[in-house]
């Protein structure tokens, strides 16, 4: 029943701390926006196209929590050097899934989990010391982080399958 509860209100959490609000600001500028009408990518062009892939990023909450943007930009770059003709969005959704690149930000990871343990467990747990909410709530950032970078996948499910994980592991180590 408790595990029911926990993944219910940890699904809650997720789903709307990333529900993407600003993202119609945005006109949509696929591959061929940047070509220039030449078929052909210039320097500048993949250039500009990681900008806009920056952009796009910072704009995402969702993203910008469990990845760097400078560091997705640039991989994102760094393909359009291979592979010229693959469509943007082919690219960047494949990024967010590639472990070899390296661009999980752990950091922001474990900072936006541990705030979310904290909230959950102020509520859930309003007898636990504050020493106690922060040694068990350190640990469920640090593993979730962590088990996040072993297994990127950029979905509210995944990460919530990951912190409910975290938050049931730590819980038997307290």
């Amino acid at each position: 029943m408790i595990k029911n509860l926990l993944f219910l209100v940890l699904g809650f959490g997720v789903l709307i701390g990333y529900i993407p609000g600003a993202q119609a600001q945005y006109a949509v500028k696929d591959s061929f926006y940047f070509m220039k009408d030449d078929n052909f990518f210039s320097d500048d062009e993949k250039d500009e196209e990681a900008q806009y892939i920056y952009e796009r990023c910072e704009a995402n909450p969702f993203q910008k929590v469990f990845y760097d943007c400078s560091c997705i930009a640039g991989a994102f770059r760094n393909e359009r050097d291979k592979e010229q003709l693959v469509p943007q969005s082919q690219i960047f959704n494949s990024l967010f899934e590639n472990k070899e690149i390296g661009c999980v930000n752990t950091v922001e990871i474990a900072g936006d989990t541990f705030q979310f343990c904290s909230d959950f467990m102020f509520y859930s747990r309003p007898n636990m010391k504050e020493e106690e909410r922060e040694k068990y709530c350190g640990c469920v950032a640090n593993r979730t982080a962590t088990n996040y970078k072993k297994d990127p996948e950029l979905s509210p499910q995944h990460i919530q399958k990951i912190r409910g994980d975290a938050l049931l592991s730590c819980d038997t180590q307290s």
